[in-house]
């Protein structure tokens, strides 16, 4: 190939206005596969882009792999890579969302929305004791009681750290 793949992987991008995976991730396999017709390329304009993808443990790039794998329309989008090879979440992201109109945007709205309730839950939990305990506890007197202006204070320096 004449000025090498990384020329042509840039006459793709650039000139033909492609959407093309990272120089790290573009290989020559994947150039010849476009060449071929038998890889799909996105144009710029048809992608649909996420801006600010997670970067918590429920979106690591091998979930999202797990959860294409079986996904024969979507790899046809993709290279070929290796079982070691890291891709570009950016990238797949993008292609799995254009693929898939709107999906990696509602997985994200799905497990954050998840996220929120198991939060709720776990302030809603209340524990339970037995009425005798709860007389013990209503009847002992501590010497942080005795003294409210401080406790008031300090709950008062609490919540200005918080600001």
């Amino acid at each position: 190939m004449i000025g090498g793949w990384n020329k042509f992987r840039d006459y793709l991008e650039n000139f033909k206005q492609l959407y093309i995976p990272p120089p790290n991730d573009f290989n020559a396999e994947f150039g010849l596969e476009i060449l071929k017709k038998t890889k799909n390329v996105f144009k710029l304009s048809e992608v649909m882009f996420i801006n600010g993808i997670p970067q918590e443990s429920e979106f690591k790039i091998s979930i999202l792999q797990e959860m294409i794998k079986n996904d024969n329309e979507v790899k046809s989008y993709l290279p070929n890579w290796t079982k070691k090879h890291v891709p570009d979440k950016r990238y797949l992201c993008n292609i799995v969302n254009t693929v898939h109109k709107n999906s990696i945007v509602n997985w994200i709205k799905n497990v954050k929305a998840n996220k929120i309730d198991e939060k709720q839950k776990k302030q809603n939990d209340f524990l339970l004791i037995d009425p005798e305990t709860l007389k013990e506890l209503e009847s002992f007197s501590s010497i942080y009681d005795a003294d409210k202006d401080k406790k008031n204070r300090l709950a008062g320096l609490l919540m200005e750290s918080r600001k």
